[in-house]
């Protein structure tokens, strides 16, 4: 299982915060939340099903009050803590609190749930509630939301995320739709109901795989019948990713500042991701030889005379037949079971490429080195190559499944052996989920010249 602080990182939210609790997996996003091309994450509501809202009394101190509803024998608690609830297919409670709930946690520093959130979404507000101790009690101390893990979430947070929320809950035609306003300002997600702790009943039997794929078959359209045949026979199939990395020249690199010419390091890395390919079994229908035959008093429309093709009826086959309205030209069906295979782009959502000296060979530098060169230091240990440091040529392909890049004249200062590091994920298909990328190999040294007096 992963920390706290591996989960901020690799989980991606909101405006300012994500939050991971408990034993969730960074690389397994819930439904509702989807990786768009640029490594985004964006809300889509299909899958989840309102529930009854929760009203709660405010904390000590906080006015409240029934207030009737004109025209009506409904009351409302006008002051009360208000959660809109919504239930994900494996049973999980979606909790979206209001506006003016976030202000009052926040200000509060209370938390009203009494069960652990598995996942916690905020923008400022709920931020703020962090910060200020509200989510102590569920194991979400101020002190696991460092600066670091803020920046993290906010290079990679869709900024419209919560406008999408709000849309989602306040439009009519929306199945998150209450029937009243709602703005939304954070979302958690408990495996049990937050407030009676009753959880949904745990299968023991998986999931039909054949039922799922389906599924995603006949949402996507075009799938193809399966008619008559025993089985679909599913069969998924994806190629592991593919890595390159390692030095281009010069032969023997030494240390920039040992090199008159600072010629530095060309180096070239990449990744391929592959296609999904998703095989399945149909009933492929044609229609075979045309021939006249009888179909019924009146009901052929009569074959042309002269025909001279084949007919269904050879005893006593007469001319003058292929004129009667009662025989007519008919094809016969010929069905069987084929193979249809769809393709599905496996893209590249996010990366990260380095280049990085080995801890052996920095310990040693600040070891055994610096013991006979007093001064000697680590200058640079790791060198980001992508983002962050524009290649002399390539990037990513147009279908962003593969990235080959080259950079030349790597200022490297530090002796000792590099190591090449590829990490990332991929988008993901309709029929699999998200691929972590990771790749990691020793790629080159850099040597260097030490002299030393002898008298």
């Amino acid at each position: 299982m992963i920390s706290m602080k591996q989960a901020l990182t690799a989980v991606l939210l909101t405006l300012v915060l994500l939050l991971i609790a408990g034993e969730a997996r960074a690389d397994d996003l819930p439904p509702y939340l989807r990786m768009d091309e640029n490594g985004n994450i964006t809300f889509d509501p299909t899958g989840l099903t309102p529930g009854e809202p929760i009203f709660l009394p405010p904390p000590e101190g906080w006015p409240s009050f029934e207030s009737g509803v004109p025209g009506t024998d409904l009351s409302v608690c006008v002051g009360c803590l208000g959660f809109n609830t919504y239930t994900t297919p494996d049973g999980e409670t979606v909790v979206v609190p209001n506006g003016y709930t976030a202000i009052v946690m926040a200000l509060t520093g209370q938390n009203p749930f009494t069960t652990q959130p598995d996942l916690v979404i905020g923008n400022g507000i709920i931020a703020a509630a962090v910060a200020a101790g509200v989510f102590d009690q569920m194991g979400l101390s101020p002190d696991m939301v460092t600066p670091e893990s803020v920046l993290q979430a906010l290079q990679s947070m869709d900024p419209l995320f919560f406008l999408q929320l709000n849309l989602a809950l306040n439009d009519p035609n929306s199945p998150l739709f209450s029937g009243m306003f709602l703005y939304a300002s954070g979302l958690f997600v408990f495996s049990c109901h937050p407030i009676t702790g009753e959880c949904a009943p745990i299968s023991t039997q998986p999931p039909d795989l054949g039922d799922v794929y389906e599924a995603i078959c006949e949402s996507l359209g075009g799938c193809q019948p399966i008619g008559e045949c025993p089985d679909r026979n599913w069969e998924i199939s994806q190629l592991d990713p593919t890595y390159s990395a390692g030095k281009l020249a010069p032969p023997f690199p030494v240390v920039v500042g040992q090199d008159d010419t600072r010629r530095g390091v060309d180096v070239q890395v990449g990744v391929t991701s592959h296609p999904v390919y998703v095989s399945y079994t149909y009933e492929h229908v044609e229609s075979g030889l045309a021939s006249c035959q009888w179909i019924g008093p009146g009901q052929g429309g009569g074959c042309g005379a002269g025909w001279t093709g084949p007919v269904a009826w050879q005893d006593g086959w007469q001319s003058w037949m292929a004129s009667d309205p009662d025989w007519g030209v008919r094809s016969a069906e010929v069905r069987d079971c084929r193979r249809h295979t769809d393709v599905f782009l496996d893209r590249i959502g996010a990366l990260s490429v380095r280049a990085t000296l080995s801890e052996s060979s920095a310990a040693w530098i600040r070891g055994e080195l610096a013991s006979k060169y007093p001064g000697a230091r680590v200058y640079q240990a790791m060198w980001p190559l992508y983002p962050g440091r524009p290649p002399a040529s390539g990037g990513f392909s147009a279908d962003r499944m593969t990235f080959a890049a080259t950079y030349l004249r790597l200022p490297l200062a530090d002796p000792g052996e590099y190591l090449f590091f590829i990490d990332g994920r991929t988008l993901g298909t309709p029929y699999t989920e998200p691929r972590v990328l990771h790749f990691e190999q020793p790629g080159f040294t850099v040597d260097a010249a030490f002299t030393a007096l002898t008298k």
